[in-house]
């Protein structure tokens, strides 16, 4: 991938994040929610942190190769996510949230301007909120524990970690 990405003019990564991050974090110990109770709410947040945590270190990583990297909630638009997501959060996407879903073409008119605006050439690690950049929750936020989710993902994914060869 970074390969393809190197060999084209001006190459940005997106990661589809969400506002979902603000409700888990990650615990390094407990990926799989054994010792604690598990929501998939609180579930996909945790991911949505992790995934949060890697770009900080991709950016570090990709910056070598004039790539960049940022995350992007794409705001929330009629689809079927978050469907199995337990009782409370169907109940508040059934009674309150499906008033203000909007038309997914708005996120994808928002991720074409993140991957080919001017604007953003050169514009790395950061999040936002379609367009609008936002400092994510402080669990979400770049630290020392972002090399150690960063590691942890290389880890059961099976690739190198941050600092290796």
């Amino acid at each position: 991938m970074v390969k393809s990405l190197r060999n084209s003019d001006n190459p940005r990564v997106i990661n589809v994040n969400s506002e979902g991050h603000r409700f888990g974090n990650v615990k390094i110990n407990d990926l799989g929610f054994n010792k604690r109770l598990y929501s998939g709410l609180r579930s996909y947040g945790a991911s949505k942190t992790a995934q949060l945590h890697c770009m900080y270190i991709l950016k570090d990583i990709l910056v070598k190769d004039n790539i960049t990297i940022n995350s992007m909630h794409p705001g929330a638009v009629r689809s079927n996510i978050g469907s199995h997501s337990g009782r409370l959060y169907n109940f508040y996407m059934n009674n309150v949230l499906k008033f203000f879903l909007k038309d997914p073409k708005i996120s994808a008119n928002a991720l074409y301007y993140l991957g080919v605006s001017p604007d953003m050439l050169g514009v790395s690690g950061n999040f936002y909120n379609l367009t609008n950049k936002e400092i994510p929750a402080p669990h979400g936020q770049k630290s020392n524990f972002s090399v150690e989710v960063y590691n942890k993902s290389c880890e059961l994914t099976e690739v190198g970690g941050y600092g290796d060869k």
